[in-house]
């Protein structure tokens, strides 16, 4: 079984929506291994490293097993992204964030002249390569009802009634008003992408 990854945004030394992110954690190790496993990460370890580093935003990567860790902390700076291509994969399966990426890896390099890819399976929206989207209408923001993955600053959004879920079919998209991504390392509204920018649509 592939390794579990987990991304967490350390910024003034501080682990962010950490509640959030072990609770993915347990949940994943529940459904990849079995019901009693143990979280095997040392958070007080953590915490002692990125105590010792400097106040600006930093990318903590846990990789884990249900009985091992490895953990980086390393600086980090939001990516530009300004256009995205639709492309379809009806087969794709992101259900827990595995350390193997291969599968979203290759449908990034179909992106072209575009920063990121909006993945459609079974016709319907699920997330970019790298983040979940959420699409604003008469002033609501919905996102995909079912996801490639349920990410944390998901979560988050969904219980602070910022967002909302909807089935979200492809051709409906251009219906929309704006899009939103959002990941761990990225605050809603950070990156905001105009319908038209988003390429390779059919009405």
């Amino acid at each position: 079984m592939s390794l579990l990854l987990e991304s967490i945004k350390v910024e003034s030394n501080l682990l962010h929506n950490l509640s959030y992110h072990k609770e993915r954690i347990r949940k994943s190790l529940d459904r990849c291994y079995h019901s009693d496993v143990k979280d095997p990460i040392d958070y007080n370890e953590i915490e002692r490293h990125i105590s010792e580093l400097d106040s600006s935003l930093h990318k903590l990567r846990i990789e884990y097993s249900d009985e091992e860790f490895s953990y980086t902390c390393t600086p980090y700076a939001l990516r530009s992204i300004k256009t995205l291509r639709v492309v379809h994969d009806d087969n794709i399966d992101y259900s827990e964030k595995y350390l193997d990426r291969e599968l979203i890896n290759s449908l990034f390099r179909t992106r072209g002249d575009n920063d990121d890819v909006l993945i459609i399976r079974n016709g319907r929206v699920t997330d970019t390569s790298y983040c979940n989207v959420a699409f604003l209408s008469e002033g609501i923001w919905y996102t995909p009802d079912i996801p490639l993955l349920e990410g944390t600053r998901r979560a988050q959004l969904l219980q602070g009634g910022v967002i909302t879920t909807k089935e979200m079919p492809v051709t409906e998209i251009h219906n929309y008003e704006s899009c939103r991504l959002f990941n761990a390392m990225m605050d809603f509204g950070q990156v905001e992408i105009e319908i038209q920018d988003i390429h390779n649509l059919v009405q």
